[in-house]
């Protein structure tokens, strides 16, 4: 068979170039290995965000008092947590099925590899329960990234990944994580909430580190005061069992003896999270001029590889790591091959959302990077000032915008609270509308909601705030 596009990878960018090839008139092949929705769906983005929510409702029970409600006899059932949450994910699956029926999409299950390049196509074989051969004169890499794993020599069935750490048999007394991320705070907040003794070990100085330094600092304080522990700057060595305990030897990474420090964690589990790497292998790429750097595909400003007819999209061609970027990368990248256009996407206007209890929402510049760059104005926000947070008892939040002093632009918003995510889209409209502080003044915004601390900040930018 031949195709004018073909995907190897269904996640959110392979599955999204499919559906818009498609919608442009091109026949269209998507090969997938395993499930499509790919990690996001099926074991990142969504099924976390499920577990997340059943943590925080079990969290929430302990505020009933306050609102005069009593409960008797609480508990959870782990396995319904996870059952739910597995739910889920099988629910958009097919859901997914169904629109690539919609839109006459071949789906081939299996692994696809390049097996000849050709002046004017290529040559895939697909492997799996059989095996065929597709021509296809367009293909888009979208294989995704896997996750990275430590250079111990240690006993697997004592870490955990994010997979195993999402679909839980029991629920360990304490949990030591490796990485202070977004994937090892997420799973940090979700057990956390539910009694686990949670431990955060980190080699850098920080946690969440590409978030702005007063954001992350607040958090941090949250973090700590719900019961996390925190080990930063800090590296594991090894680790020993002792009757049924993982004992995890802890170091300082300083070459400074004076300021060198070590200990032992006691653990039940090692949830490993230290960040993930492209999808690069097995792919018949070595056929190619397809240059591969630090395991990641290189690729030019319309997502096109050194294969002229090869390209690629999302986590395989490296940070940020995020799914609505890697959907947004795939309409880029397959209306370019099909029309002719180039998309410009601003790195500057791509959020970034992190899910702990609560989350954090971000986009554009750190206030420490916009300093070195612009003379800037900075409006802040606590959520306790805003009267809908109080009423509806979402608990501590901040947020904080940055624009040019000169030019009016907005240049970063971070927010860490109950509700950040969603907040944030409104200042995405802004960014992209070139919204100015004075034209955010002007506008009214519903009382009460949340969206009043939008406001707010813009006006503390401006030297204005009404409520703090």
């Amino acid at each position: 068979m031949k195709y004018n596009i073909g995907i190897i990878g269904a996640g959110p960018g392979g599955y999204v170039a499919a559906i818009r090839a498609a919608q442009l008139q091109q026949s269209v092949v998507l090969i997938e290995e395993c499930d499509l929705g790919g990690v996001c769906l099926n074991w990142g983005c969504i099924p976390t965000k499920a577990l997340l929510k059943s943590a925080q409702l079990w969290r929430d029970l302990e505020k009933l008092s306050q609102h005069g409600i009593s409960i008797q006899g609480k508990t959870f059932d782990l396995k319904k947590m996870v059952s739910r949450s597995r739910s889920i994910s099988q629910t958009l699956t097919k859901g997914l099925q169904g629109l690539m029926k919609k839109h006459n999409i071949t789906v081939v299950k299996g692994r696809g590899r390049i097996k000849e390049c050709r002046p004017m196509s290529l040559l895939v074989q697909v492997s799996g329960s059989g095996s065929m051969e597709l021509e296809i004169e367009h293909l888009i890499l979208a294989t995704g990234a896997k996750p990275k794993s430590l250079s111990l020599n240690i006993p697997e069935e004592i870490f955990w990944n994010a997979c195993s750490a999402m679909t839980p048999d029991f629920l360990p007394e304490r949990l030591l994580i490796i990485g202070a991320g977004a994937i090892g705070m997420e799973f940090a907040s979700f057990y956390q909430a539910l009694g686990t003794q949670v431990t955060i070990l980190e080699q850098g100085g920080c946690i969440l580190p590409s978030e702005d330094h007063e954001i992350r600092q607040f958090a941090y304080k949250i973090f700590q005061e719900q019961g996390m522990d925190f080990h930063l700057g800090m590296e594991l060595k090894s680790v020993t069992i002792k009757e049924d305990m993982i004992h995890a030897l802890v170091a300082s990474n300083t070459q400074n003896k004076n300021m060198s420090w070590h200990g032992c964690v006691k653990t039940d589990r090692i949830l490993v999270a230290i960040g993930v790497t492209g999808n690069t292998e097995d792919l018949g790429l070595e056929k190619t001029r397809v240059c591969v750097n630090h395991d990641h595909i290189k690729v030019n400003g319309v997502f096109q590889t050194d294969e002229p007819n090869i390209y690629a999209i999302g986590d395989v061609i490296g940070a940020p790591w995020l799914a609505h970027l890697a959907s947004h990368q795939a309409i880029a990248c397959v209306e370019h091959i099909v029309t002719g256009v180039t998309h410009t996407i601003d790195p500057l206007s791509v959020p970034g959302c992190i899910y702990t209890l609560p989350p954090f929402a971000s986009f554009g510049m750190t206030e420490e990077k916009a300093k070195t760059q612009h003379a800037i104005r900075v409006g802040k926000f606590s959520f306790s000032g805003n009267g809908q947070v109080l009423a509806q008892d979402s608990g501590p939040g901040l947020i904080k915008i940055i624009f040019d002093e000169t030019t009016g632009e907005l240049l970063g918003a971070h927010l860490f609270g109950q509700g950040s995510p969603e907040l944030l889209s409104a200042l995405l409209v802004a960014k992209g509308l070139e919204g100015t502080p004075e034209a955010l003044c002007s506008i009214i915004f519903p009382h009460p909601t949340m969206s009043e601390m939008i406001h707010e900040a813009v006006l503390s930018a401006q030297g204005r705030v009404l409520h703090a």
